[in-house]
Order: C-alpha cells, then structure tokens, then sequence
C-alpha cells in the first residue's frame, strides 16, 4: 500500500520489495550499493505503523507529522485570454465614446453603444474572476478538512477487501511521503492539505 510513498531517511529513495518470501522492504539506493545504512523493515510493521500515525491524526494524539501545503500545485486556470478580450472591449468603449464627442454617432446610438460594451466589459470580468485560484487558506485552517479524509483513509487502507493499489490511490489523497529512519525505528509523514 505505500508504493512510491516510503522513502529512505539517508538518501530519500523509495523502499521497494527486498524479499517476496519475507516481505522486507529496503532503501533502492542501498541494494545497488548507492546508499551507505540499510532501511530494511517488513511491510506489515511499517503498514502498522503508518495506520498508527493516521489514526493519531484523526484522534489528535499524533503530533510528530509535516503538513505539504499542495495550494499552489493546483492546475490555475489561464486567464490570458480574458484579459486580452477585457483590453480590447476596453479600448473599444473608448472608440465608441470618441464616435459620440467627434459628432459621428447620436446621443441614442452613444447610449446603445456604451451600454452594450459595458455589459461586455462586466461579463468577462465576471468570467475573470471565476478562473482566477481562490486565496489560499492557512494550513491550520486545512487541518479539519485533512482529518475528516484521514478517516475515509483509514476505513480503505484497514479493509481486508480493499486491494493494495486501492489502498495505495486512497492514501496518495492524503500522504505526499512516509520518511523511514532505521536508526530509531521511526516514521515521519507529510500530509498533504
């Protein structure tokens, strides 16, 4: 369930599958003889110990984690070309208002001409503001959000049905990576919120 998710505390390399027969994990840099301290541990003692940390997140007893603020990761949507069409009705407000004072256009043909380039100008800075990110929210703010998905996690990732690539996608919602460390025997994890 942590493929991709588990990294090494020295060298930050995923631990793969060391051994099928006894479900070791070890750092893939260190079995190619890239990395200098061994981070081997089974998968059921770390999948212990990351359903431990998830279920202290949601009991708020857990406070040895990193929260990833994913904010600015978000796709922002292009906003270019509203800008450039909001220019345009802009400048034309300004030929139909120099239409008025040179004497081409009528009082009445002004007033329709404005009123229509107005509403123009006001639809695309509608559609602007609607593409453009909403602000940021603190990460303290996320952490509620974060706990109530925590707890949809947990009911996936303890399921007896649920299959390893199931349990991989629901943490992915929630975890960015599990850092191991050999030395204290400990996990460290970064939420994403």
């Amino acid at each position: 369930m942590l493929r991709g998710l588990l990294k090494c505390s020295s060298c930050g390399s995923n631990l793969t599958m060391a051994s099928v027969k006894s479900g070791t994990l070890q750092c893939y840099q260190y079995a190619h003889g890239r990395c200098k301290e061994s981070h081997a541990i089974t998968i059921g003692k770390i999948d212990k110990a990351v359903i431990e940390d998830i279920q202290g997140l949601v009991d708020g007893t857990a406070t040895d984690y990193k929260l990833v603020d994913q904010s600015h990761v978000k796709p922002k949507k292009d906003t270019s070309k509203f800008e450039t069409q909001l220019e345009r009705e802009r400048m034309k407000l300004e030929r139909v208002k120099a239409a008025y004072a040179d004497g081409i256009d009528t009082l009445e043909e002004y007033k329709h001409n404005k009123s229509e380039v107005l509403a123009s100008i006001a639809e695309l800075e509608s559609k602007l503001r609607q593409a453009q990110p909403p602000k940021p929210q603190h990460t303290a703010d996320r952490l509620p959000d974060l706990k109530v998905r925590a707890q949809e996690v947990l009911k996936v990732i303890t399921s007896p049905n649920a299959t390893p690539m199931e349990k991989n996608n629901a943490l992915r919602t929630i975890v960015d990576k599990v850092v191991f460390d050999r030395k204290t025997s400990s996990i460290e994890m970064y939420y994403l919120c």
